[in-house]
């Protein structure tokens, strides 16, 4: 007996885009620009380099990302672009707010997608659990 569970939050998502007001936004193809390299303010005022403003409201920033850490339990190609930008959640600048709305634009493209899981023969359940992990 073969089966398929597909896993999406497409309502989720859907509310998602529209909350952060990027519902009349036209959606991207990728959640990242590859050119683009992020850095931190400390790193700026070491290389005297400060060509990108501190991002003001960082609770926004913060409730942004953690909302984008949830979602990519459905979307694990967004898995290491939102891991990367929730390093800076403590002094986030304007680049990092604007590449997480870059990836709320490209879960607008797409909010269908997730994970699919499927058997094809066996109709067994395996689980693995730490025995020491109470003791």
């Amino acid at each position: 007996m073969q089966w398929n569970v597909k896993l999406t939050e497409a309502l989720i998502k859907q509310g998602f885009v529209q909350n952060v007001g990027l519902s009349a936004s036209k959606a991207v193809n990728t959640p990242l620009d590859s050119n683009q390299k992020f850095t931190s303010k400390e790193s700026d005022d070491v290389v005297s380099e400060n060509t990108d403003e501190r991002f003001e409201d960082r609770e926004q920033y913060q409730r942004l990302i953690g909302k984008l850490l949830y979602l990519i339990l459905t979307m694990l190609d967004n898995s290491f672009d939102v891991q990367t930008l929730s390093q800076f959640m403590q002094q986030p600048k304007r680049s990092h707010w604007e590449a997480s709305l870059r990836i709320v634009k490209y879960i607008k493209k797409e909010p269908g997608m997730g994970v699919l899981m499927g058997s094809r023969k066996c109709n067994k359940i395996t689980a693995y659990f730490d025995a020491d992990w109470a003791s």
